[in-house]
């Protein structure tokens, strides 16, 4: 372990503004981000009792849908607007009149909701440890199969607030692979554990 660490100016540890969130079917979205969870799981646990002991064992490993916030600057990119086509592009129409029947049958459909998302990243920003003196992605999570489910939020108008509109949904995804930067090679380094 480094001795007297804090007084080094070469140690920089990860911080939470530096970060960049990527959906590759939603463009030039990055800048509009406010924030992000990353990805978290569940480990669960099953009791065995005998006579007067009880024993645990691990179960199942689940992952979490994690939280977005968007900023809506409106120009050029509507963050309200994409996430409606999103929601549309999954299978969701309104149930609006002269539609038809072909209209009442389209629901979400997993294969849609996926694809139209494209790739999803969440990469922390730092400097490496590599001779480029430009930052860095540190690590990355992708998130496998993502799509939006739960609720979808546009934000509130309130005349006492200054505060910048925001759109807010939730991401569910099958699982999610974490991996570092490493010798200067973009994921050169570990992975996470995947669910089944």
């Amino acid at each position: 372990m480094p001795t007297n660490f804090w007084n080094s100016p070469t140690v920089e540890p990860k911080r939470d503004f530096r970060f960049l969130f990527v959906i590759s079917k939603f463009p030039d979205m990055e800048w509009i981000v406010k924030t992000v969870e990353k990805p978290k799981y569940n480990i669960s646990s099953t009791p065995h009792q005998f006579i007067n002991h009880t024993f645990n064992y691990p179960g199942r490993l689940v992952w979490s849908p994690i939280s977005v916030t968007l900023v809506d600057p409106a120009h050029p990119i509507d963050a309200a607007e994409h996430v409606q086509k999103f929601v549309r592009k999954a299978g969701y129409t309104h149930p609006k009149a002269g539609g038809g029947f072909e209209l009442a049958q389209s629901s979400i459909e997993k294969q849609k909701a996926t694809e139209n998302l494209g790739n999803v990243y969440i990469r922390q920003l730092g400097h490496t440890r590599s001779t480029s003196a430009e930052a860095e992605w540190l690590d990355q999570w992708e998130l496998f199969n993502p799509f939006i489910q739960g609720d979808v939020t546009f934000g509130t108008m309130a005349y006492d607030s200054e505060e910048l509109t925001t759109v807010t949904f939730t991401l569910m995804y099958d699982w999610a692979v974490y991996r570092t930067y490493e010798d200067g090679r973009p994921g050169a380094g570990t992975v996470a554990p995947a669910a089944n």
